[in-house]
């Protein structure tokens, strides 16, 4: 989770970062979550080609804010403000559960 934070931060400060997230399947293939900033949009690519259980037709989404979401057992990362959405809407993207 610290490097998703330090990615949170970068964007929050104007710079440029990238990050490759890959979650360990649990019953089919893997799906690569491919996200970079210049600083002022957040591209986050969801490539889900390698999940036997997908439509396998991916997605991109094009953002201008990025938090992270915590409960009890999860850490989840949303995006807004993104193209071809409404602007308040919040995406879920990518969950992590907290280890004890």
């Amino acid at each position: 989770m610290k490097r998703i934070d330090n990615f949170i931060e970068n964007f929050n400060q104007g710079k440029s970062d990238y990050l490759m997230l890959i979650p360990r399947p649990v019953d089919s293939g893997f799906v690569i979550n491919d996200v970079y900033t210049e600083g002022k949009t957040i591209t986050w690519g969801i490539d889900n080609s390698r999940d036997a259980l997908s439509t396998g037709k991916g997605m991109k989404y094009y953002c201008k804010k990025i938090e992270k979401a915590e409960t009890n057992d999860f850490y989840t990362v949303l995006l807004s403000n993104c193209v071809n959405f409404d602007p308040d809407e919040k995406l879920k993207v990518f969950t992590i559960e907290k280890k004890n």
